[in-house]
């Protein structure tokens, strides 16, 4: 069985969410929704019943030039937490040797920034899916609890705040 809006196989690393209004299910990182927001979200609607929403307005319109700078200002936002430390460059295969079998999606700060750079993201939700894949990928690989796994639940946090922010921009200007 297929899910989400990009037709993929159920895959237990990635987080999903629900559509209230339908049966479908969408992994977080293609709707741009963080798993820590999810919780404060009292009834999503998937892009297919409620294309107007406003998740799915900031989340899945896409960007324009003024947009992307609104973007790269969170970007810089996430490379100044501190709690970003740890994803800021590619994982060492030397030191996780194992890490690039297990996770089939890697994903750290330093290629987002040059994605971002290069204008790769289309959508809010391609950027914001890139750093639920780090989040995803942490959590997959290391045990709940652990320093690193803690960490990147405080990252996401962190993001989860200044996203609300940056959608509210987005949306004024729509």
């Amino acid at each position: 069985e297929v899910y989400c809006l990009c037709q993929q196989p159920y895959d237990e690393s990635r987080f999903y969410i629900g559509c209230e209004k339908c049966p479908e299910w969408f992994h977080g990182r293609c709707v741009g929704i963080l798993q820590a927001e999810a919780e404060g979200i009292e009834k999503f609607e998937c892009p297919r019943c409620n294309p107007d929403s406003r998740f799915n307005l900031a989340n899945l319109s896409k960007l324009r030039l003024q947009d992307l700078e609104h973007v790269k200002k969170l970007f810089k936002q996430i490379l100044g937490c501190k709690h970003s430390l740890p994803f800021r460059k590619p994982v060492d295969k030397k030191t996780n040797k194992k890490y690039y079998d297990v996770v089939k999606e890697p994903m750290d700060l330093e290629t987002v920034e040059k994605k971002l750079n290069r204008g790769a993201y289309v959508l809010l939700a391609d950027f914001l899916g890139d750093i639920t894949r780090i989040v995803e990928n942490c959590r997959y690989y290391n045990p709940p609890g652990t320093p690193v796994s803690k960490t990147a639940e405080n990252l996401e946090t962190f993001v989860v705040q200044k996203v609300a922010i940056l959608r509210e921009k987005l949306l004024a200007k729509k």
